[in-house]
């Protein structure tokens, strides 16, 4: 009998559906810091099972290369995200975020504008 329960509920655990987790890589349509969400639109060809257009929640542990929080994310650049399908949300988890293109600030942009000056002394 002990035998029965303990292999049925190995069965159990051996059926559960896998936790499906993909890279993926897109723009950014739009940023929510207040909900840490962002739109993403996919520019991979990668895994036709995730939509093109998805929403994906930045989790509160999650690692930034190339921007050092969620507030250095703007719409138009360029991430590769490491998600997974959270499917009772209705949305996916970022557990890793990389700005692979960053769009220049203002600031920046005023300061390769301007031409450089040569000293004179």
């Amino acid at each position: 009998m002990k035998k029965t329960l303990l292999l049925l509920a190995a069965s159990i655990f051996l059926v559960q559906p896998s936790v499906y987790a993909a890279s993926i890589q897109g723009i950014i349509q739009h940023v929510d810091n207040t909900g840490r969400m962002l739109s993403i639109q996919r520019t991979d060809s990668g895994n036709q099972d995730i939509p093109k257009q998805l929403e994906v929640k930045i989790l509160s542990d999650a690692k930034f290369k190339n921007a050092s929080s969620l507030d250095d994310l703007k719409n138009g650049q360029e991430v590769k995200l490491d998600v997974k399908n959270n499917q009772a949300a209705g949305y996916w988890d970022a557990k890793s975020i990389e700005v692979t293109n960053a769009t220049p600030s203002a600031s920046q942009e005023s300061q390769t504008d301007q031409p450089k000056m040569k000293s004179s002394y």
